[in-house]
């Protein structure tokens, strides 16, 4: 409990809920509010709670989506049936070869051949194929990169390179 004083002002769960109202208020009509990589998070029993309390506030005008690497714990593995939460996973984001084939001919920038290529080597991750196929343009295609490890850096570098300095 929330103490102040003497007094007991609100349990954990009361103030968690009375924050995620007031929050979910105070944002526009039809707003999204993004946890990204809530696997990184050191307490997942806590989190997993917090997220039940946001859900439970949530108006239906806006959207919560949490963004990570696993599927949800058990806290959360009662929401799909209950139509509360929808699982994105990676093979219905993944770019198709037809995808890159298309993204690729609008903008003119490579051999069929190096959009092979690099589809191959970003796993069809749409923003490292972008990235890498603009590079492609600019730079040409010396060599395939060897794998994921080798290309995050460099994706890293180049979404640093273009952001403006004062969100740098």
């Amino acid at each position: 409990t929330f103490v102040a004083g003497r007094k007991v002002i609100l349990t954990e769960p009361e103030f968690a809920r009375r924050f995620f109202r007031h929050f979910f208020a105070a944002l526009p009509q039809r707003a999204a509010v993004v946890f990204d990589a809530v696997e990184t998070a050191p307490d997942a029993a806590l989190l997993d709670q917090l997220l039940l309390h946001a859900l439970a506030e949530l108006p239906s005008t806006q959207c919560l989506i949490v963004t990570a690497r696993n599927r949800p714990n058990t806290a959360l593995a009662h929401l799909p049936a209950a139509g509360a939460m929808s699982r994105i996973g990676w093979d219905d984001l993944r770019l198709t070869a037809d995808e890159a084939e298309a993204i690729a001919g609008g903008l003119g920038a490579v051999t069929p051949a190096s959009v092979h290529r690099l589809h191959q080597a970003t796993d069809g991750w749409a923003a490292g194929f972008v990235v890498l196929l603009a590079h492609a343009k600019r730079n040409g295609l010396s060599r395939e990169p060897a794998d994921a490890a080798e290309l995050f850096p460099y994706y890293l570098n180049e979404l640093f390179e273009r952001t403006e300095e004062s969100t740098q």
